[in-house]
C-alpha cells in the first residue's frame, strides 16, 4: 500500500480526540468527490462545532469548575456540612476537579483537530493526538465513577442510616475515592494505546510521523475484547447503578417529603433545618444523575453501537456524523455546566458564591480608594441580589455593583445614618 503525504480534508476525525487512521483515510479519499448537500452540512456543523461552541464551553466549564473548588473549600461552608453530608461534599469537590481536567484536555481539540496525520516528532499535535483520547477518556471515566460511588454512599446514608453509621467514615470515603482514581486510570491504560506512530520521512531536519492504528484498536481482536470489557465497566455497569441509586433517592426524598407534611412539630425547629439541608444536597446530587445520564451517554451508546457492538454504518452516512458531532457537544457540557446546575439547585452554593463576589469586588474598591470603604459589601450588595429597581437602568448587575460600591466609598466622610441600607 502507497503512503500518501498530502493533508486529509478537515473533517475526517469523527470520535473526540481521536484522529482518523490511515485505512479510514484513505477509505474516505474514495468519496471526496461526491460533495452532497448532507456532505456540505456536516463540513458546516463540525467547523462550527470545534471553532465556536467547543472552546466556549470548555473556557465557561474551566471557570465554573474553579469556582465550585473555590466555594466547596471555603472554610465556612465545610463547616455547615454534617457528617453524613461529607460524602456527597467530597465526591462534588472530587468531581469538580475531574471535570476540570477533562476540560483543560479538551479545549486544545478547538485548535489542533485538523485531520492532520502525517507530523512532525516532538510537535504539540503529535503528542495531542496521539495521547488525547486516552487523557479525555480516563478523566470521562473517572467522573462516572465518581458520581456512582458518592450516589451509593449517598443511598447508603440515606437509605440504611444505621449501618452507614459504621461504614461511612472520613477514612472510608477517602478509601473509596483514591480507589477509585487509580483503578479508572489502570482500566484507561490501553485507550493510549489505540493510536501509533510510525516514521514515515525526513523534511527540514525533522522526521515526520504517521499516525496509525495502535495495539488496541478497533481493528484487531486485542482491541474488540478491550472494547467489550471497558463497554461493561465504563457504560452498562455504571448506568445500572446509578439508575437504581437515584431512583431510591427520588424515592427517600419524596417519602421525607410527605412526612414533613404530614407531622410537621413545631418544636423540632433544629431538626426540620437538618433535614431541609440533608435534603437539598441530596437534590442536588440527584439533579448531578439526571443531567449526567442525559448528556453523557447518548455519546457511550452512540460509540457501542459503532464500533464496539456494528449495528451503525458511519461509512458514507453524513447524519451519523451530524449526530456524532452533537452527542460530542452534550458531553462536553455536562462536565462544563455543574456549576450552573449548583447554582439553580443550592441555596448555600449560591449564598457562599455571593460572599466569593462581594469580598473580591471590596477588594478591588479598597485598593482603588486606598482603603476607604464606609460599609460591608454583603449589605451594599443586598439590594442589586434582589433586582431593586432603582439599580435596573445600567447595563449589567457587575456595572450596578462597582459603580456603587465606589460611589458611597469616595463618600466616605458621609455618616453611617445617611448611608444606611434602607436608603439605597
Amino acid at each position: 500500500m502507497e503512503l500518501t503525504t498530502e493533508t486529509p480534508p478537515n473533517d475526517v476525525i469523527t470520535n473526540t480526540g481521536q484522529a482518523m487512521s490511515t485505512a479510514r483515510y484513505i477509505g474516505y479519499q474514495g468519496n471526496t468527490s461526491h460533495y452532497d448537500q448532507n456532505y456540505v452540512i456536516s463540513r458546516y456543523i463540525t467547523k462550527l462545532a470545534m471553532s465556536y461552541v467547543l472552546p466556549t464551553v470548555c473556557c465557561f466549564g474551566i471557570v465554573g469548575n474553579m469556582l465550585i473548588l473555590i466555594i466547596l473549600t471555603k472554610y465556612r461552608v465545610r463547616r455547615t456540612v454534617s457528617t453524613p453530608e461529607k460524602v456527597v461534599h467530597a465526591g462534588l469537590i472530587t468531581m469538580a476537579v475531574s471535570d476540570l481536567l477533562f476540560n483543560i484536555s479538551v479545549l486544545p481539540l478547538a485548535f489542533v483537530a485538523d485531520g492532520s496525520l502525517i507530523l512532525p516528532t516532538g510537535s504539540f499535535h503529535l503528542f495531542y493526538n496521539l495521547y488525547s483520547t486516552g487523557l479525555i477518556t480516563t478523566f470521562s471515566l473517572t467522573s462516572t465513577w465518581l458520581i456512582v460511588v458518592t450516589a451509593g454512599l449517598r443511598y447508603l446514608g440515606v437509605c440504611h442510616p444505621l449501618q452507614s453509621r459504621y461504614l461511612i467514615t472520613r477514612k472510608a470515603i477517602f478509601i473509596s475515592i483514591g480507589v477509585i482514581c487509580l483503578v479508572c486510570v489502570f482500566v484507561n491504560v490501553p485507550q493510549f494505546l489505540i493510536q501509533r506512530a510510525t516514521p514515515l520521512y525526513e523534511q527540514d531536519g525533522h522526521v515526520m510521523m504517521l499516525i496509525d492504528l495502535g495495539l488496541f484498536s478497533h481493528e484487531n481482536a486485542r482491541g474488540v475484547i478491550y472494547s467489550w470489557i471497558r463497554a461493561f465497566f465504563a457504560i452498562f455497569i455504571p448506568g445500572i447503578l446509578l439508575i437504581y441509586f437515584n431512583t431510591r433517592l427520588l424515592m427517600a426524598l419524596h417519602a421525607s417529603r410527605r412526612l414533613h407534611r404530614n407531622h410537621v412539630i413545631q418544636s423540632a425547629v433544629t431538626v426540620r433545618r437538618e433535614t431541609g439541608s440533608s435534603n437539598r444536597l441530596t437534590r442536588t446530587l440527584v439533579a448531578v444523575i439526571i443531567m449526567f445520564i442525559v448528556l453523557v451517554y447518548p455519546d457511550s451508546l452512540l460509540d457501542f453501537f459503532t464500533y464496539v457492538a456494528p449495528l451503525i454504518d458511519i461509512k458514507n452516512n453524513e447524519s451519523v456524523m451530524i449526530a456524532r458531532v452533537i452527542v460530542n457537544m452534550l458531553q462536553i457540557t455536562n462536565y462544563a455546566f455543574n456549576f450552573v446546575l449548583y447554582c439553580v439547585m443550592n441555596a448555600t452554593f449560591r449564598r457562599a458564591l455571593r460572599e466569593l463576589i462581594c469580598w473580591c469586588l471590596t477588594a478591588h474598591i479598597h485598593r482603588q480608594n486606598d482603603g476607604h470603604l464606609s460599609r460591608p459589601c454583603h449589605k451594599l450588595l443586598h439590594p442589586l441580589l434582589r433586582n431593586d429597581s432603582r439599580y435596573l437602568d445600567n447595563s449589567s448587575m457587575f456595572q450596578r455593583t462597582v459603580v456603587t460600591l465606589a460611589t458611597i466609598s469616595t463618600d466616605h466622610r458621609v455618616s453611617d445614618k445617611k448611608t444606611s441600607c434602607s436608603e439605597l
